[in-house]
């Protein structure tokens, strides 16, 4: 059987992964979105996925020492280890200790990071480019850019929360802070379209909306600084 979805929070994905364990389906592989499985004996499997830089020195050692704390290796996707063992030899946590989660997780938040700025970086390139050449495939590639930028930085802020949580520090408030990738997304979008040069009355409207939207960033972004702050930084 293959099913898609598409993951961001690896504990999300952790969950339905034992979820489809429970129901009798064994993970045997994912590609791009694509798991398949095959049948199995309800819960006779435990899924956990592990972030880690392979590379030809370290990853055979990797695996040795899965195979000898009884863990299978079932795939590897980019950065991501999906791993599963025998629900009867017990618990599978990886990661038992604060001080090895936060470092897990801090390496998942640098990632998602870094991912977002190289989204927003070819974004940027798409967006000269559409501007100098008119061509509707550099809008378009532009938009999906920049979606994938903001949920990339959407991501590392929730993991950020989850590091602190696990400092015992307070979470950072989402109300304000993440739509401003979203407003400079709907503003930058909309000055394309304004530039276009379809009608002066469409243009006109194109070139009010990204105003608003970048006022909306604005007030986001002041109001982001003051919750900073009141807080005693970030």
């Amino acid at each position: 059987m293959t099913v898609f979805k598409l993951y961001f929070d690896k504990d999300k994905e952790t969950a339905w992964l034992n979820e489809m364990s429970a129901n009798g389906w064994k993970l045997t592989g994912f590609f791009l979105g694509f798991y398949t499985f095959e049948p199995c004996e309800k819960g006779e499997y435990i899924y956990q996925l592990d972030f880690y830089e392979r590379n030809k020195n370290g990853e055979k050692n990797y695996d040795a020492f899965m195979n000898e704390m009884g863990i299978t290796v079932v795939c590897t996707w980019v950065f991501w280890v999906y791993l599963c063992k025998k629900a009867e030899d017990g618990p599978f946590e990886l990661y038992t200790d604060v001080e090895s989660q936060v470092a897990h997780y801090t390496k998942i938040r640098n990632m998602f990071k870094i991912g977002s700025a190289i989204e927003f970086g070819c974004a940027l390139v798409e967006i000269i480019a559409s501007l100098g050449t008119g061509s509707s495939i550099l809008v378009f590639a532009y938009i999906l850019l920049c979606i994938l930028g903001c949920v990339l930085a959407y991501e590392a802020y929730n993991t950020d929360n989850r590091i602190r949580s696990l400092k015992g520090l307070p979470a950072r408030p989402q109300s304000d802070k993440k739509k401003i990738p979203f407003f400079c997304l709907l503003a930058s979008s909309f000055l394309i379209l304004s530039r276009r040069n379809l009608s002066p009355v469409f243009g006109t409207v194109m070139a009010f909306l990204a105003g608003a939207a970048v006022g909306l960033a604005l007030v986001a972004v002041i109001v982001a600084f003051w919750e900073k702050k009141n807080q005693g930084g970030m």
